[in-house]
């Protein structure tokens, strides 16, 4: 008998493969059996699923169709109605008023400033406390003076030295001058003694340059008050090695706030309305502080689109404003200003400054200049004529070139009324 694997040694046929061979050929009782019931009843469902899914979105984009037609055709409803409803025109009625320009801004110390020595050295000395006011040229803190004084003992021995020098090259060039003068001596020993003498007063004036410098040094060493204020900021102790050169190298902060400065922004409407040297009150918690305007650019910051615009206020030492804080503050007009006053209703919804001038029938968009009075009404001062008849309670969809409506009427202008002084102007839009 053969003992290889695999082979049939007695018929010595290879047997297949996934088959037995002690089992041999796969007979009719070992057919699969069972139906798959189970797959079919499986892929009925998820059809099903599917025909529903497609049903129900058809169902949905149907409804959402139907709504957009509802929208647009109630639209088309509204808008005609509106097109078809009489509007009322009025005309300004010529008034005068006197501007009064509202600002807010920030108020600053009129003088401030972060101090530091000139100087290395190490912190002897500090003479003040955060809170304290000081005067102009009071010494805040010194430095270590040691190596500073010796320097400038050492530079006093340096000139008079080369003042010694220089006294002795000058007898030097005299009694040279004499012997050559007498015959006795050459011109070459003039012309030497002259230029050691010139040598001599450079090297003294260098001596006291040095010395100065010393001094200069000496002095450095003492940090002072550059003007009268008050400590905001000091160094910790005595004994701090400062660095010039170092960054952050501050000591001490001060603040002079007997005066401030305002420094806030107007628009581009209102900045024909202020003037240099106008008054203008500062509106604090529990006070009102007067002062100056002391400055308005002639140019409009590029980030915020306004005026910048500074003033100067004499602080009230007993109930001071601090600097600092967000104020308001209010500018009087030199003089009173042509205006034409209409309902608050004439600008447009929506938009900032837009009205509807009838025109031939047809509405045209106007930008105008106005301020808001406190009775509801408008003050225009620039966009619109006396003659012109402007829509009252136009649409927020009305737009150039619509029809002004059959039947529309003027009404008699709005009555003059007293009422106090508007708030800042509102610019024109840009179009």
């Amino acid at each position: 008998m053969s003992t290889q694997r695999g082979v049939d040694t007695k018929h010595g046929a290879e047997p297949q493969h996934g088959v037995d061979p002690q089992q041999g050929e796969p007979g009719p009782d070992d057919a699969p059996r069972g139906f798959p019931f189970g797959r079919i009843v499986l892929l009925v469902l998820l059809a099903g699923l599917v025909v529903w899914t497609v049903m129900r979105v058809r169902t949905a984009q149907g409804e959402q169709a139907r709504l957009l037609k509802d929208r647009e055709e109630a639209a088309e409803a509204a808008k005609k109605e509106k097109k078809e409803t009489p509007l009322t025109l009025r005309q300004g009625a010529p008034a005068t008023w006197k501007p009064l320009v509202r600002i807010e801004g920030t108020l600053a110390a009129a003088e401030e400033a972060d101090l530091a020595f000139k100087i290395s050295g190490r912190v002897q000395s500090i003479r003040v406390k955060v809170g304290d006011y000081v005067r102009k040229g009071q010494t805040l803190a010194t430095l270590q003076q040691n190596e500073a004084a010796a320097a400038v003992e050492q530079a006093r021995a340096a000139v008079r030295a080369a003042e010694a020098q220089l006294a002795l090259a000058s007898d030097s060039e005299q009694r040279t001058a004499t012997l050559v003068s007498s015959g006795a001596g050459s011109q070459q020993s003039a012309l030497q003694t002259k230029e050691q003498r010139a040598l001599a007063a450079a090297q003294a004036e260098g001596a006291k340059a040095a010395l100065s410098l010393a001094n200069a040094n000496l002095e450095n060493s003492q940090l002072v008050a550059p003007f009268s204020g008050f400590i905001t900021k000091v160094p910790s102790g005595a004994g701090l090695v400062v660095n010039p050169m170092a960054m952050g190298n501050a000591l001490f902060h001060m603040q002079n706030t007997t005066e401030l400065r305002l420094i806030g922004t107007v628009n581009e409407a209102e900045a024909t309305l202020v003037h240099v040297g106008e008054s203008i009150r500062v509106i604090g918690p529990d006070q009102v502080v007067t002062g100056k305007v002391t400055a308005l650019l002639a140019s409009v910051d590029a980030a915020t689109r306004r005026v910048p615009i500074e003033a100067r206020i004499v602080n009230d030492p007993k109930h001071p404003l601090l600097a600092g804080s967000y104020v308001r503050a209010e500018i009087d007009g030199k003089a009173p200003v042509a205006v034409l006053r209409l309902p608050a209703g004439v600008i447009r919804p929506g938009s900032q400054n837009e009205v509807m001038v009838a025109e031939q029938g047809h509405m045209v968009a106007r930008h105008v200049v106005y301020q808001a009075a406190d009775d509801g009404s408008i003050y225009v001062r620039g966009g619109l004529d006396a003659n012109d008849l402007v829509v009252v309670d136009p649409s927020p969809e009305a737009k150039e070139g619509d029809p002004i409506p059959a039947g529309s009427q003027a009404a008699p202008p709005t009555p003059e009324v007293k009422a106090a002084p508007a708030p800042a102007a509102i610019p024109p839009a840009k179009k």
